[in-house]
């Protein structure tokens, strides 16, 4: 906390303490219609994201 990043921190930089709460706080605060789903192999191997895309790329 308190930190700027202009990159990703590797995860052993985070706080450890604050990532539990993190996880949770975005997964309570998501929509329901956003959801990352898997796809076949014909679709290209990637998982959809369905609904909002800035929550799906929080969830993934």
């Amino acid at each position: 906390l308190g930190k700027l990043s202009e990159q990703i921190p590797p995860p052993e930089e985070v706080n450890q303490e604050l990532l539990p709460l993190l996880f949770e706080a975005i997964s309570v605060n998501t929509n329901y219609t956003s959801k990352i789903e898997a796809s076949t192999p014909e679709e290209g191997g990637l998982p959809k994201q369905i609904g909002n895309k800035t929550e799906c790329a929080l969830l993934d």
